[in-house]
């Protein structure tokens, strides 16, 4: 799978220096119920205009395919279905030996789970520097939520001949979290003891109040971040002391949009669809940590082999940041399979939600709709057509066109008639110039060339012989 992103121009070099991660970075990723859809409506198009039947175009009802009938009767169509599309914002953490990685056992089936060094920067060059430096907690178990869910996996490693052993594995853990924070600078509220964002669990003697620590704030840069945050922990250990996580946590933000197919193999010979732009001021949607064991074609608990690319890259990736110091030192390569591994799934398993849709009466007008959680959902089509009239500029100027031509061959064709010269063919010339004998014209200007080109001759018409010329000397 492959993904496209377009990031907005800046010619003030504003993104270059935003080094936060804001809406404007969400990367929209197409449902693919609705893609499929589409595939269904370019099928009977295209079906539509070799004459098939209703039965040979995707089993449609003849009242389905009364429905697309007028699409066959345009200049050039583009078909229309407004539906759902999911954004999100990616962010990647790498940790060694839980030195910045840690948990808080609050209560029953509820943690604090903690990450340090969180760089809010959108550049991987900038991870490792002091730029954008937090300390991001997300609540973690049902404790707190019930859709605080939970999934994990693994990968198994890869077998070294050699040994006869199978290298490390990867353990993949998948955690939904209904709110989080960040801290700037690691350095917690005044109001909070010191004592209850270290690791481990809480005495009951602590005055932790959790509640007010995770309220909403979103008068607080990054409020964007700190609400439905779906976290992938990829873990590489020996067994002992060295321990390498690396997290992906992405923020999934809910649009509605207008996808858009031109059918016609001429202007559109890839067959893409494409939407219209989005607004990224959306609030965010918690994604269920089963939507990534999708994405990874996994149940819960299951071990993987190394026979996918998408394990392979990852395995690989894992395999590189644990022999390698830091996350900076890791060579361009590996970095790029890190990016993927932090970017793919999640689109993967965006484009993999579906949704379901109930009946609205006939008529339904979408300005009647005012529920934009709950929009109506349509499929149109814009059709060109040949239009004729006087009322645009260019088509007076195509008519004043047509009519000075007009009057230019009408004039033509009454000069022709008072200045009417005989036409004579190229061949008729020749064969009279070939049959011509000179009585003596050129005499003597054998040497002056000048004067030979000088002499004159008449074309006459052959008294005798109908279409026939001859020369004879003027």
């Amino acid at each position: 799978m492959s993904f496209n992103v377009t990031s907005q121009s800046a010619s003030d070099n504003a993104l270059v220096q935003r080094s936060t991660f804001t809406d404007d970075s969400a990367c929209w990723v197409p449902n693919r119920q609705i893609i499929s859809n589409m595939s269904n409506d370019y099928a009977v198009t295209s079906g539509q205009s070799l004459a098939d039947n209703a039965s040979q175009l995707a089993n449609l009802t003849n009242d389905d395919l009364w429905t697309y009938v007028q699409y066959n009767n345009s200049l050039q169509t583009l078909i229309q279905r407004n539906g759902p599309v999911l954004g999100c914002i990616t962010h990647m953490h790498a940790d060694y030996n839980n030195k910045h990685v840690w948990s808080i056992d609050v209560g029953a089936d509820r943690q604090v789970r903690c990450y340090a060094r969180y760089m809010m920067s959108n550049t991987i060059v900038a991870y490792g520097s002091n730029m954008d430096n937090y300390t991001k907690c997300t609540r973690v178990g049902k404790g707190w939520n019930p859709l605080n869910q939970n999934a994990s996996f693994s990968v198994k490693g890869q077998y070294i001949q050699d040994t006869t052993k199978l290298s490390l594995g990867v353990d993949i853990d998948v955690f939904a979290s209904d709110r989080a924070v960040l801290l700037a600078n690691g350095t917690a509220p005044a109001w909070l003891e010191a004592q209850c964002l270290q690791p481990g669990s809480k005495a009951a003697t602590l005055q932790c109040d959790w509640e007010r620590l995770f309220e909403p704030d979103d008068s607080l840069p990054f409020a964007n971040r700190t609400a439905n945050i779906t976290t992938m922990e990829m873990r590489m250990s020996d067994g002992g002391t060295r321990v390498v996580r690396f997290s992906v946590d992405s923020v999934t933000f809910l649009a509605f949009t207008t996808y858009q197919l031109d059918p016609s193999p001429l202007t559109n010979p890839l067959t893409l669809v494409s939407m219209q732009s989005m607004d990224s001021r959306k609030s965010s949607v918690l994604v269920d940590p089963n939507w990534v064991l999708a994405a990874w074609n996994a149940d819960q608990g299951d071990s993987l082999a190394l026979t996918r690319k998408s394990t392979l890259t990852a395995w690989d990736s894992m395999m590189a940041l644990y022999s390698a110091d830091s996350l900076e030192t890791l060579g361009n390569w590996h970095m790029t399979g890190l990016v993927l591994v932090r970017q793919l799934p999640v689109i993967q398993a965006l484009s993999l939600i579906d949704f379901t849709t109930n009946a609205v009466p006939p008529g339904t007008s979408p300005a009647t709709v005012t529920d934009s959680e709950h929009p109506l959902l349509y499929r149109n089509a814009r059709l060109y057509v040949w239009a004729y009239g006087l009322s645009s500029r260019t088509s007076k100027m195509g008519a004043t066109v047509a009519i000075l031509g007009i009057i230019v061959v009408l004039v033509q064709f009454v000069l022709g008639f008072t200045d009417r010269r005989q036409y004579r063919s190229p061949v008729q010339l020749l064969i009279a110039a070939l049959e011509h004998v000179p009585t003596g014209r050129f005499s003597g200007l054998e040497d002056d060339e000048a004067k030979a080109l000088n002499v004159r001759f008449q074309v006459m018409d052959e008294e005798h012989t109908a279409g026939k010329l001859k020369f004879h000397a003027a």
